[in-house]
C-alpha cells in the first residue's frame, strides 16, 4: 500500500517535476533534490524508504552518491534504484559495486515507473538488474492528455516546454556535425531527453536520444555514425506525433503482397527493414551482395534496395556498367560518405536514397514511390557541370551551412530568400537543378517551373512527412524531397544524384 517516502535525485527540471507528480499521484510522499550534494543534505534529516537516483548528475555522480548512502549505517537498508538511459558493458557491475539494489533503464512510461517502484518496495523484484545484452523494449504508451495525479494543463505546459527547448537544441546539434561538435554538452542533452521524453509520452524522441547516446558511449564514435541518429532525433522533436500514427492506407495498398529484394543488408538494417515491410504486408527477400542479379528470385521482385557500404562496393549492383542489370526500381541505402563515393553513373541509376539512421516510415514511403510513381517529364539542362544551382532554404543558419558545404564539395550555387526571388533566379540562370522550400512558396514555384518549361531538376524541402504533399510535389515535377530538419551533407548527396 502506498504512503512510503521516496527521495528523487534528478537534475532535469521537467523530469524531476513530472516524476514527483506521478509518484505523489500514486500516493507516495515525495522529496526531491537536483544534485547529489543536495540529496546528501536532505538525507541528514530524512530516512526514505526508497531513493531514485540518476546515473549522470552534475558534480558527484549518482553512483558516487549511492556509495555514500550505503556507507551510512542509518541508511544502509534503504532501497536505492538507479536510473540510466543507455546500458553499456560494465554498468551492471559498477551499479552492484556502488550498492544499487537495481536500476531502471530509460525511457520508462509513467505507469510503468509507478508499478516498478511498488515492486521494489514490496521486495517482489527477483532480478533487479537487466540480463546482459538485453535490448531495448517498447514502453507502454501514456495517455496523450492525462496521467494519474497530474492536471491536464500542467502536463500540457511540461510537454510544450520540453518540445520548444528540444527543437532548437536538436537543430543546433545537427548543424554542429558540420562544424564544432560539442561532445560533453551533447551527451548531457541526450541523456536528459531520454528520460524526460519517455515520461512525457514521446517514445520516438526518447528512443532517438537513446540511439545518439549509444553511439557517443561506444568510442571511437565518428560524425558519420552520429549523423543518422542525430537527424532522426531532430525530426522526432519537430514531428513528435508521427511515431504513434498508423501507416497510411495507401502505402499498405501499394506495397501489400509485393516482393522487395534486399541486397547486402546487414544485421540491424535487415531486421528493421523486414519488420517494416511485414507491417504493410510486403514480402522481403534477402540476398547476399555477391549473389547473381539475374536469378529468377530477383526477377520476381518489384523493387531492389541495395546497402552501399565497404563490403558491397564491388558487387554487380554498384558496377558502373549496368547494361545487363534487371530493370527494377532501385534504392540505395548507406552513409552519405559512401553514397557520395559512387560514380555519377551509378548514382543516377538509383530512384531514391535512404541515409543510415533511416526511419521505417521514410523507407516505406520511398518504396511506395519507387514501385508506383511515374515521374513527370522534366527536361534536363544541357549546361556545364560548374553551372550555378538555385537553393531556397528558409532558415538563415541552415542556408549558410548548406551554402558553405556545397562550396566545399565543388557545387556553385545562388541562394534565394523568398518564393518570388527563387523564381526570378530560375528564369535568369536556367540552372540544371534547384532546391525549393515548401514554406517559401515551393509548390507554387514548382508549378511555374513546369508551366514555363524551365529545365531544372528539382527537390522540395518539407517540414514533415505528409504523403499527399509528397505525391503532389512529384506530380508537379519534383524528382526528390527532403524532410526538415535535415543534415546539409544529405542535401549534397541528393543534389549529386540529380546532377548525375
Amino acid at each position: 500500500m502506498a504512503g512510503e517516502t521516496i527521495l528523487i535525485v534528478e537534475d532535469v527540471p521537467e523530469s524531476l517535476k513530472f516524476t514527483a507528480s506521478v509518484l505523489r499521484g500514486a500516493g507516495y510522499k515525495v522529496q526531491i533534490a537536483s544534485t547529489a550534494e543536495q540529496g546528501l543534505s536532505t538525507l541528514r534529516t530524512l530516512r526514505p524508504h526508497l531513493i531514485l537516483v540518476d546515473f549522470m548528475l552534475p558534480g558527484m555522480s549518482g553512483l558516487e552518491l549511492t556509495g555514500r548512502i550505503k556507507q551510512d549505517a542509518r541508511l544502509r537498508n534503504t532501497i536505492v534504484v538507479a536510473l540510466t538511459s543507455c546500458t553499456t558493458p560494465g554498468d551492471e557491475e559498477r551499479a552492484r559495486e556502488a550498492g544499487c539494489d537495481g536500476y531502471l533503464t530509460k525511457p520508462i512510461d509513467a505507469r510503468a515507473l509507478a508499478t516498478r517502484i511498488r515492486r521494489y518496495l514490496d521486495h517482489e523484484v527477483d532480478m533487479p538488474f537487466p540480463p546482459a545484452g538485453a535490448g531495448r523494449t517498447e514502453p507502454e504508451t501514456s495517455s496523450a492528455n492525462s496521467i494519474a495525479g497530474i492536471p491536464e494543463v500542467e502536463l500540457a505546459e511540461l510537454r510544450d516546454s520540453f518540445l520548444t527547448g528540444g527543437k532548437g537544441l536538436s537543430r543546433q546539434m545537427l548543424a554542429s556535425l558540420d562544424g564544432q561538435f560539442d561532445e560533453p554538452k551533447s551527451k548531457r542533452l541526450v541523456h536528459q531527453w531520454t528520460g524526460t521524453a519517455g515520461l512525457l509520452g514521446f517514445p520516438n524522441i526518447a528512443f532517438g536520444a537513446r540511439d545518439v547516446e549509444a553511439v557517443l558511449r561506444t568510442p571511437p564514435w565518428t560524425i558519420s555514425r552520429l549523423r543518422g541518429p542525430v537527424t532522426n532525433l531532430a525530426r522526432a522533436f519537430h514531428n513528435p506525433a508521427t511515431a504513434s500514427e498508423a501507416i497510411s492506407p495507401s502505402i499498405v495498398r501499394e506495397l501489400i503482397g509485393k516482393r522487395i529484394a534486399l541486397i547486402g543488408l546487414s544485421g540491424d538494417d535487415a531486421e528493421r527493414m523486414c519488420a517494416a515491410l511485414e507491417q504493410v504486408g510486403a514480402r522481403a527477400r534477402l540476398f547476399e551482395a555477391d549473389e547473381s542479379p539475374y536469378g529468377e528470385a530477383i526477377g520476381n521482385c518489384r523493387a531492389v534496395l541495395v546497402h552501399v557500404r565497404p563490403g558491397t562496393m564491388n558487387c554487380r549492383w554498384l558496377a558502373p556498367d549496368a547494361m545487363r542489370l534487371p530493370a527494377l526500381p532501385t534504392i540505395f541505402l548507406g552513409e552519405p560518405e559512401h553514397l557520395l563515393s559512387l560514380s555519377p553513373a551509378v548514382q543516377a541509376r538509383a530512384c531514391g536514397f535512404l541515409m543510415d539512421g533511416w526511419l521505417p516510415e521514410e523507407a516505406l514511403m520511398r518504396l511506395r514511390i519507387a514501385v508506383t510513381h511515374d515521374p513527370a517529364p522534366v527536361g534536363r539542362a544541357h549546361r556545364a557541370p560548374s553551372a550555378e544551382l538555385v537553393i531556397a532554404v528558409g532558415e538563415e543558419s541552415t542556408r549558410a551551412a548548406v551554402e558553405s558545404l556545397l562550396k566545399k564539395n565543388g557545387v556553385r550555387c545562388r541562394m534565394a530568400t523568398s518564393g518570388p526571388d527563387t523564381l526570378l533566379l530560375l528564369r535568369h540562370l536556367q540552372p540544371p537543378a534547384a532546391v525549393l522550400d515548401a514554406q517559401m512558396d515551393g509548390f507554387e514555384v514548382l508549378a511555374s517551373i513546369r508551366a514555363e518549361a524551365i529545365p531544372a531538376r528539382t527537390m522540395l524541402i518539407m517540414a514533415q512527412q505528409q504523403e499527399h504533399e509528397i505525391l503532389l510535389a512529384l506530380s508537379l515535377g519534383a524528382e526528390d524531397y527532403m524532410l526538415q530538419p535535415f543534415s546539409p551533407i544529405e542535401l549534397v548527396v541528393r543534389l549529386k544524384r540529380l546532377l548525375s
